[in-house]
């Protein structure tokens, strides 16, 4: 049990939208009120009736802004009207079917191990061509992904390497036949364990950056282009970054800057596509998604240790259900977005605007700062 299922749990019985809307239409609208008795404490002079009047609303209203924020990003109603300045005009937001995963030609760098193999597993079940980019040979592959050889191309690719990403391009494109659809930049490496600043060789820190940010500029480079010129609103470019991109953390001082980094590369994107840019008017129609993730069961991060009250706060997630929510919520609906796992990590934005104390006061719960000693 972590706090994840305690606000899983939560947001199922409290925060429910149909029974907060229920609520307040029988409480609030004349027709409705013969439904009242269903509902416990609707006697208004209660305590109870307060809490849940209160409650209900706060919960409509958190959606509705989630909405809100959903919306204006890719364009929907009742912010659709600045879709049609486009050329291409933004999809709905929908679950895309298999004929639709047939037609998509899926990029994922680091795709042989931990995170990036589960995503090119659910994408290769989903129907579509996966290329995976790495170093690495894949690990061996299990049934699933035997079944589907003639759909899942390994290009290996020194992704500390510009030169070596421009060519593993042109053969992706070789091997598919078809322009890539959709980017998901997954690698990423950390120098090693209880390693300070002052303790990092050069050649480490110039190495991590390759991989951890300079292999997205010359993928997004590489592929961007096509996915513009298709003409096609099925463009999707997805940023595996982690909650260390919005604060610091001792012993990773190159990793947690790799992934500011990432942030703002991120931002900086989604500003470009969305005003036409790069690419023009058509550029709108590519998606972007950037992924905050807290720690995840995966290779990567099997150095980390932390305690018990730790583990409850900021729980560890698993690859595969991270995996599912990426290709599930944010590739199939064909939708941008930000995606936080787990839940403690939506704060890690704000976190930075806290006093220095309550700051302090996080690291020390969480035992992050020692974490990689």
């Amino acid at each position: 049990m972590s706090i994840d299922d305690i606000v899983r749990i939560a947001h199922f019985a409290f925060f429910n939208v149909p029974i907060a809307t229920s609520w307040l239409l029988c409480q609030h609208v004349p027709v409705f009120a013969i439904w009242r008795p269903l509902f416990p404490g609707s006697r208004e002079d209660s305590i109870t009736y307060t809490a849940l009047d209160h409650l209900a609303g706060l919960t409509l209203v958190v959606n509705l802004f989630t909405y809100l924020s959903s919306a204006w990003l890719n364009q929907l109603f009742p912010f659709s009207f600045l879709a049609q300045q486009q050329s291409a005009p933004a999809p709905k937001l929908q679950t895309s079917s298999r004929e639709w995963w047939a037609e998509q030609v899926v990029v994922v760098t680091g795709g042989s191990s931990g995170l990036g193999h589960e995503i090119v597993c659910l994408c290769l079940a989903k129907g579509a061509k996966v290329a995976n980019l790495d170093i690495a040979a894949p690990r061996p592959p299990s049934t699933s992904v035997t079944s589907h050889d003639d759909r899942l191309f390994y290009v290996h690719c020194d992704l500390t390497s510009r030169t070596e990403i421009q060519h593993a391009a042109a053969r992706v494109r070789e091997l598919t036949g078809a322009p890539v659809t959709i980017l998901i930049n997954n690698a990423g490496i950390q120098s090693g364990r209880g390693k300070s600043l002052l303790t990092l060789a050069d050649c480490e820190i110039e190495r991590l950056f390759e991989v951890n940010v300079l292999a997205h500029f010359w993928t997004i480079r590489a592929f961007l282009p096509d996915m513009i010129a298709a003409h096609q609103p099925s463009g999707h470019i997805v940023t595996i970054s982690s909650i260390m991109g919005h604060v610091g953390i001792a012993h990773v001082a190159d990793y947690a800057a790799s992934k500011h980094a990432l942030v703002g590369l991120h931002a900086s994107l989604r500003r470009e596509l969305d005003h036409g840019i790069v690419g023009g008017k058509n550029a709108c129609a590519v998606r972007t998604t950037l992924v905050t993730l807290g720690r995840v069961r995966t290779p990567l991060f099997a150095r980390m240790r932390y305690g018990a009250l730790a583990e409850f706060l900021a729980p560890t997630l698993n690859a595969a259900d991270v995996a599912r929510r990426i290709v599930e919520d944010a590739l199939s609906r064909r939708r941008s977005c930000y995606m936080f796992m787990p839940w403690y990590s939506r704060f890690a934005p704000v976190l930075a605007l806290m006093p220095s104390f309550v700051i302090d006061l996080a690291h020390w719960i969480t035992g992050a700062d020692h974490a990689m000693a």
